[in-house]
């Protein structure tokens, strides 16, 4: 059990001199790559399932999944406009005097 502390301490440690090597926070890096998989991993599981229901003859299935493919696109298009801060800015007008 020891020795799996050891390997594990040593893990950690590894991870923790990369991060200042690359000048990168670790745990910002983390962040970023789950996010990654989630947006590229559902539409990918969405777009299998979506051939294989038509593959067997589910269309109406199919067209359930087609359609929440979409409500997930927009659903990553709002999130992400709404974390711009850019994009909130300029999306408040004055009101004219």
């Amino acid at each position: 059990m020891p020795e799996v502390r050891k390997k594990t301490q040593r893990a950690r440690q590894a991870s923790r001199y990369a991060g200042r090597l690359l000048r990168i926070n670790t745990s910002e890096a983390t962040d970023w790559t789950v996010h990654l998989l989630m947006i590229v991993s559902v539409p990918a599981v969405m777009h299998g399932l979506y051939d294989t229901l038509l593959k067997k003859g589910f269309d109406g299935y199919a067209l359930a999944v087609a359609l929440a493919s979409f409500v997930w696109l927009a659903l990553m298009l709002e999130r992400a406009r709404s974390s711009d801060k850019e994009y909130t800015r300029r999306g408040v007008v004055p009101a004219a005097a």
